[in-house]
């Protein structure tokens, strides 16, 4: 998802900045404000986590918030 809402903002900004002129339509100084596209990208995020956090409990599924890291390559099943 984060990767997608960035993208979806940068292919705003390229039709602005170069393919509306072939409908007619004239946008002078298009600009890109990264930091405002990951603002965007930030809460499209947490609006998806939130609803997904929201969908959990009403399915009875327990979710365990933490970090994992391998430590080491090794076949097989671990259970958390």
């Amino acid at each position: 998802i984060p990767s997608k809402a960035l993208l979806a903002s940068s292919e705003q900004y390229e039709n602005a900045a170069h393919h509306l002129g072939a409908h007619g339509i004239g946008v002078a100084g298009v600009t890109m404000d990264v930091p405002k596209m990951v603002a965007r990208k930030d809460a499209i995020v947490t609006k998806m986590t939130k609803g997904i956090e929201f969908l959990f409990p009403k399915n009875k599924i327990t979710w365990l918030k933490g970090h994992a890291r391998f430590v080491g390559s090794a076949d097989g099943f671990h259970r958390i």
